[in-house]
């Protein structure tokens, strides 16, 4: 029998990174599957690649199918809001998320719900219901936006109310510096113990939480928006231009800027010591594991370090 003491959970796109998925399945405790999308008749979409997925469970992995309200590329608050305040929307939300784990015989539901502005007690409600019809047989868990105090920001997600019909969360404490604004770290290991000080307060313990780890990290140019950058692309980055990356051991990665077409870029990205570092605060803090976002972004060294 498998004895885990510290969870490791990845999210996966089916089809795409179904290969990773294969290889890395002994760091693996629990695969996150995205793509189970909905539409406005609260219909889950069964996404392409996933069945190949199923016998990681002879491996001893948990598999759970993320239901989210990811709509042509962008998650839909106001849909989600349409479905969780009509009752028979609710229901059949509920049920196509029972047969989905009866279907296909999963671990259990992963609910990403993002851009969510609505009441919190209809979701609140939605996931009672949820937790109701499948624990203790399933589990159900919840992908949670980063908090550190109580605030109008991602008002419709009631961590205290939440904490009661999940088996987990995983905290997405990830793009704390995003695209749109100025450069910095991607996961401020400071900032992300706080994410997880502030659940904790709210009525979440340690074997709750998982802390969400980022594979990427962004560029930035002087002027404009950043793009997303992978390990290997720094890497070869760094070669092309010549220039020495710095760690920053305060936030916990590394960092460094260039200059290309005479403009100024600074770069934020994930190494081996940014996942150990991030991987060390999920330890000392007691947390059931750590979550990355996602399989495909990973990099050589990685799994050795946790």
């Amino acid at each position: 029998m498998r004895v885990v003491v510290f969870k490791k959970l990845a999210y996966c796109l089916p089809g795409r990174d179904n290969k990773e998925a294969f290889t890395f399945k002994k760091y693996l405790t629990d695969l996150a599957v995205i793509g189970f999308n909905l539409d406005h008749n609260a219909t889950v979409k069964v996404p392409n690649g996933f069945t190949e997925l199923l016998s990681l469970k002879d491996s001893g992995i948990n598999i759970l199918a993320v239901v989210q309200n990811l709509v042509k590329g962008g998650f839909d608050g106001k849909m989600l809001e349409e479905i969780l305040s009509s009752r028979d929307l609710r229901k059949k939300l509920v049920e196509n998320c029972v047969q989905l784990v009866k279907t296909y015989n999963l671990s259990g539901v992963h609910i990403n719900f993002e851009g969510y502005k609505g009441d919190p007690t209809l979701l609140n409600g939605f996931m009672r219901e949820l937790s109701y019809r499948l624990r203790p047989n399933a589990s159900v868990s919840i992908a949670l936006p980063a908090k550190t105090k109580n605030t109008t920001w991602f008002k419709g997600y009631d961590y205290y109310g939440l904490s009661h019909f999940n088996d987990f969360a995983l905290l997405m404490t990830y793009d704390l510096h995003w695209p749109g604004g100025d450069p910095g770290p991607v996961s401020s290991v400071p900032w992300m113990g706080k994410v997880v000080n502030y659940a904790l307060s709210r009525g979440w313990n340690e074997k709750q939480l998982f802390l969400g780890v980022p594979l990427y990290g962004y560029d930035w140019p002087e002027k404009g928006k950043a793009k997303a950058i992978l390990h290997s692309q720094v890497m070869d980055l760094l070669d092309t231009t010549s220039h020495v990356s710095n760690w920053d051991a305060y936030h916990g990665e590394s960092h460094f800027s260039y200059i290309n077409d005479n403009m100024k870029h600074y770069v934020w990205y994930q190494d081996i010591q940014s996942v150990g570092a991030k991987a060390a605060l999920a330890q000392t803090k007691g947390l059931a594991g750590i979550g990355f976002w996602r399989l495909g972004f990973q990099f050589n060294g990685m799994w050795e370090v946790l």
